[in-house]
Order: C-alpha cells, then sequence, then structure tokens
C-alpha cells in the first residue's frame, strides 16, 4: 500500500512539473527558437526612447535566437545567423507596448531607397511585429492581407517605421510611436501601438515577434522568430506592474457639472426696483446763472458805440444845396455899381460875427440820449443845419441889399 501511495505521489510530481512546463511556453510557440521567461503581459506605461525601463523586466520576456529560417538564399549566400534578441511586452490603456533588444555582430543597411520606397523592405536588418487579440475589437479593423492582425516594420538605422498594408488606417498609426537606438554590433527598438479599446487583466494578446538579418552583399537574408511563420502566440493580460499609476479618469454615467447651476440665478448686484439717480433731478432745476428779469448790460455804456454814426452827418456837403439860395443873382442889376472900390469900406461888415450863433447847431449834445432805439436823431441834425444855412444866406443877402442902399444914398448926395 505504502509503494503504490508513493508511486502516486511520484506520477502527480511529474504532472505538475509538466503543466508548469506548459503554462511557461504559450500556445504557438516555436520552442526551438524561442524561451520563455515571463508569459503574461503586465500593465504598465513605459517611456519611448529606445531604453530599456524597469517595468519591462517584470512584464512578459523571452528569448529567440536559431536556428534561422532562410528568406532568401543566393549562390554563394550564407544559410544561418548569429542574431538574437530579447522581447519585452507592456499594455496599458492607450497602447500595446513592446521592446526589442537585439544583438548582430554583422548589422548591415540595405539600400536606404529601397527601405523608403518598398512595401515591405524585408531584406534588411530589422524587427518586425505581428499584433492581434482575437477580433475582440481593441484595435481598429484589420485590412489588407492579414484578416487577424496587423503587420509593422522598423529597421535597425531607424530609416523607416511602417505599417504593412496601411492596415491600421493612416488616422490611427500617426498616433503610433517608434524609437531607434543603434549601437556597437547591437539595437534597440521600442514600439508604441494604439488602441481603440483597453486591454483588460484575463484578456488575451496575440504577437509574433521577428528578426530580419541581412547577411551578406548577395543579398541573404535570414530570420527568427517566436511562432512558425505567420501565426501568432497567445498570452494573456496580467495586473499592473509594481509602479503603475492609474491615469484614466472613469467616466461617470451621469457627469455632474462642476458649476451647479442655480434655477433661479441671482445678478451679483442687485437690482433697486426703484433706482436712484446719482444725481437726484431738482423738479424745479435751477439755472446755475439766474437771468435777472431786468437784464443790465455789464458795460451799458460802450453800447453808445452804435452812437458813432453820426458821423454820416459829417457828409454835410448834401448841406450844399444852400446854392437854391443864391437866388439873390435877381440882385445882380447893382452891375452899374462897379465902383465898387469905396465899398471897402466894407469893414463895418464885420459884425457878422453875429452869425456865429451857429453854435447854436451844437445842441446836437441832445443826440446823445441816442438809445439804440432813436437813432433818427441824427437825421434832425442834419435838419437843423440846413436851416441855418437857410439863415445865413438871408442875411447876407440883407448885407448886401443894405450895401447896395448905402452906396445908392451916397451917389444921391
Amino acid at each position: 500500500m505504502k509503494k503504490i501511495t508513493s508511486l502516486l505521489i511520484v506520477v502527480m510530481m511529474l504532472v505538475s512539473l509538466f503543466s508548469l512546463n506548459a503554462l511557461a511556453v504559450p500556445d504557438g510557440t516555436n520552442e526551438e527558437t524561442t524561451t520563455v521567461i515571463k508569459e503574461s503581459v503586465l500593465k504598465g506605461t513605459p517611456t519611448i526612447d529606445g531604453k530599456l525601463d524597469a517595468i519591462y523586466t517584470e512584464s512578459m520576456t523571452l528569448k529567440i535566437g536559431g536556428p534561422a529560417k532562410s528568406y532568401y538564399k543566393p549562390a554563394g549566400g550564407a544559410t544561418e545567423t548569429t542574431a538574437t534578441a530579447t522581447v519585452y511586452a507592456l499594455y496599458d490603456n492607450n497602447f500595446v507596448y513592446v521592446f526589442y533588444d537585439v544583438v548582430d555582430d554583422t548589422l548591415m543597411a540595405a539600400d536606404e531607397l529601397y527601405v523608403t520606397t518598398h512595401a515591405h523592405p524585408a531584406t534588411n536588418d530589422a524587427v518586425e511585429l505581428r499584433v492581434g487579440d482575437d477580433l475582440e475589437d481593441h484595435f481598429t479593423p484589420y485590412s489588407g492581407s492579414f484578416d487577424s492582425h496587423h503587420l509593422f516594420y522598423a529597421d535597425a538605422f531607424g530609416v523607416r517605421f511602417s505599417n504593412y498594408q496601411d492596415s491600421m488606417g493612416k488616422e490611427e498609426f500617426d498616433k503610433a510611436k517608434c524609437k531607434v537606438v543603434k549601437g556597437e554590433g547591437k539595437y534597440t527598438v521600442e514600439m508604441a501601438i494604439p488602441t481603440i479599446k483597453p486591454f483588460k487583466e484575463g484578456e488575451m494578446i496575440q504577437f509574433e515577434f521577428q528578426i530580419d538579418d541581412l547577411q551578406d552583399d548577395f543579398g541573404a537574408l535570414t530570420y527568427i522568430g517566436n511562432t512558425y511563420p505567420h501565426y501568432l502566440a497567445d498570452f494573456y493580460c496580467g495586473g499592473p506592474t509594481s509602479n503603475y499609476v492609474e491615469t484614466t479618469t472613469p467616466v461617470d454615467p451621469k457627469p455632474v457639472d462642476p458649476t451647479p447651476v442655480d434655477p433661479k440665478p441671482v445678478d451679483p448686484t442687485p437690482v433697486d426696483p426703484k433706482p436712484v439717480d446719482p444725481t437726484p433731478v431738482d423738479p424745479k432745476p435751477v439755472d446755475p446763472t439766474p437771468v435777472d428779469p431786468k437784464p443790465v448790460d455789464p458795460t451799458p455804456v460802450e453800447p453808445t458805440d452804435p452812437v458813432e454814426p453820426t458821423d454820416p452827418v459829417e457828409p454835410t456837403d448834401p448841406v450844399e444845396p444852400t446854392d437854391p439860395v443864391e437866388p439873390t443873382d435877381p440882385v445882380e442889376p447893382t452891375d452899374p455899381v462897379e465902383p465898387t472900390d469905396p465899398v471897402e469900406p466894407t469893414d463895418p461888415v464885420e459884425p457878422t460875427d453875429p452869425v456865429e450863433p451857429t453854435d447854436p447847431v451844437e445842441p446836437t449834445d441832445p443826440v446823445e440820449p441816442t438809445d439804440p432805439v432813436e437813432p433818427t436823431d441824427p437825421v434832425d441834425a442834419s435838419a437843423e443845419e440846413s436851416n441855418l444855412g437857410l439863415i445865413i444866406g438871408i442875411v447876407a443877402a440883407v448885407v448886401v441889399i443894405a450895401i447896395v442902399v448905402i452906396v445908392v444914398a451916397k451917389k444921391k448926395k
């Protein structure tokens, strides 16, 4: 009985060891070329700089190396390769990350024109990545030659990073990132492939990792991958890495506006139902300059300037029309009195001084009360001057007549 029990224990131990070994090799793995170190792909966000972040070493890790397969074997070309690679993978809510650490003692670059223009320039030192999700919609729909995954390419010299046949779509591929760092006999390639739906712990993600090795100038090419050609191996998503911090904010199905809206908003400046004008209005406003009902011209004297129009009185020339007084011409019959020599004693005529009473004309002073309304006074002044001229004419006529009478009287004597 003891022997049977011991035998059962041994069998169970062997089965356990076999199971552990089976878990370490994902379905689809080519065990001839692949050594799986860690199987689960953990959740973490590295920096895309071509340098190995520590969190990669916590996640899925495997090594690939010979025997190599040959794409093209020209006459005289090489058939084997010594190139090897250690590959790591991570995921987060936005990307799937893959890091290749390649050792290749014979780095060779293909013609740059070929690399930049060929649809898939695999004849080069480069890496290839096929990634899928068993049609669970984590990536944009697959198109082109492959209906279950997307194919990406990056050469060892950083010349080109491409998505074969644009199967992901240009807009989505533009979000992808790639960084290549070349060293002596080695290079690293780090990729970030965008997802449209985040992977969750326990879900499956599929990979094929491959390195291409350009052997010589003849164009011989070999490749090494973790699976059989164009076949993807299944990996499962695990939990977060040790330092992973969730960066997304869950979306509340009923988000609350951070600034609640008051159904009856209050104007920050309350409105007075009876607003008061800051400058009260006097119902009987007073003109700041009171109006005197009998305004006094501040310079009432100055208005005498209008009196200056008396200048027009100066044109006494019109008084010259006294010529009509000349009708004294009828007295001309005095011609016979030509012996006027004795008339020289006209000195007595000097009494014409009485004619000086022209001063009475000065009464033009009364014109001063020429209130602007009585400008007619100047006209009266001119009339008086006309009368004065008439008087002078009459006096002159009387004097002449007197002289004539005196002369006649002397002749009679």
